[in-house]
C-alpha cells in the first residue's frame, strides 16, 4: 500500500473504473479538490467506495489558491503585455457559452510559447484556440479580476471562467502541486495526457512555462512516475470484471 494520500486530478468525478478500484487496493485514501458550490456526480463504484470505506476525501482550493494568488498577479503585473500577445480572449462570455467564434485568434504570432508536455484534457477548441475552464471556487477573487480585467479570461457562467487551453493548465497543475505539498498527498491521475511534473511556481517558473524558457522539473517526479506505473501495472487480473462489493 501506498503511504501517503492520494490527490486525484484533474477533474472531480473519476473517469476510469478500474483505476479507482485500483488505487482503493493500494491508497489508504484519495483526495480530491472540490470547489466551494461545486455539484459532484460520482459513479456506483465511487459511492460505493465512499459509503462503506469513507475513500474519497474533498478537499476546497480556495485556501491554496489565496496562497498562490500572489505570484500569478505578479506574473501578469510584470508580463501582462506579452501574455496578451499569445493568450487573450477574443469575443464575448456569451459567445463563448455558445460555441461562438473567436475572430482574433486567427491572426500570426511573433511566438510560440514553450510547448506544455500535456494539456488539460478538458479542453475544447473554437475559432482557432483551445480553451479550457477554471471554476471559481478555485481561482483567488482577486486573480479573477485580473484576469478578467486584463483579457485573458472572460465570465462564460456565473460559477466558470474560460481562458487559454494552455494557461488554465498551468494554472491548474501549480494548484494540485500545491495542495499536494501543503497536504503531504501524492498526486495521481487516470488521464495519460495529464501525466506531467513541473514545480517552481514563482512568477519567472510561471513564465519560462507560459513564454519559453528553461524549464525545471519537479524532484520527485521519476518516483511519481513509478507509482503511477505501479497503478497500472501491479493489479489483479481482470479487476474490471470484479464486482466493487
Amino acid at each position: 500500500m501506498l503511504e501517503r494520500v492520494g490527490l486525484y486530478y484533474p477533474y472531480v468525478r473519476v473517469r476510469d473504473e478500474q483505476w479507482i478500484k485500483t488505487a482503493a487496493l493500494y491508497m489508504p485514501k484519495l483526495a480530491r479538490i472540490v470547489p466551494s458550490g461545486y455539484s459532484v456526480v460520482d459513479s456506483p463504484t465511487v459511492r460505493a467506495l465512499n459509503d462503506e470505506l469513507g475513500f474519497v476525501v474533498p478537499v476546497d482550493p480556495m485556501r491554496i489558491a489565496q496562497q498562490l494568488a500572489p505570484a500569478f498577479l505578479d506574473l501578469l503585473e510584470r508580463y501582462q503585455p506579452a501574455l496578451r500577445r499569445w493568450y487573450r480572449m477574443t469575443g464575448d462570455a456569451r459567445d463563448l457559452s455558445s460555441g461562438g467564434e473567436h475572430p482574433g485568434r486567427q491572426d500570426s504570432r511573433p511566438y510560440r510559447p514553450w510547448s506544455l508536455r500535456a494539456t488539460p484534457p478538458w479542453q475544447r477548441t473554437e475559432g482557432g484556440q483551445a480553451l479550457a475552464e477554471l471554476h471559481c471556487g478555485e481561482v483567488d477573487g482577486r486573480l479573477r479580476a485580473a484576469l478578467l480585467d486584463s483579457g485573458l479570461a472572460v465570465q462564460s457562467s456565473p460559477r466558470w471562467i474560460t481562458m487559454d487551453a494552455s494557461l488554465a493548465w498551468v494554472y491548474k497543475y501549480s494548484l494540485v502541486e500545491e495542495i499536494a505539498r501543503a497536504g503531504n498527498f501524492s498526486p495521481f491521475t487516470d488521464q495519460p495526457s495529464a501525466h506531467i511534473a513541473y514545480g517552481g511556481w514563482e512568477s519567472d517558473g510561471l513564465a519560462s512555462a507560459l513564454l519559453g524558457g528553461p524549464v525545471a522539473a519537479s524532484a520527485d517526479e521519476d518516483l511519481r512516475a513509478v507509482g503511477l506505473l505501479a497503478l497500472r501495472v501491479v493489479t489483479p487480473e481482470n479487476l474490471a470484471d470484479v464486482p466493487v462489493g
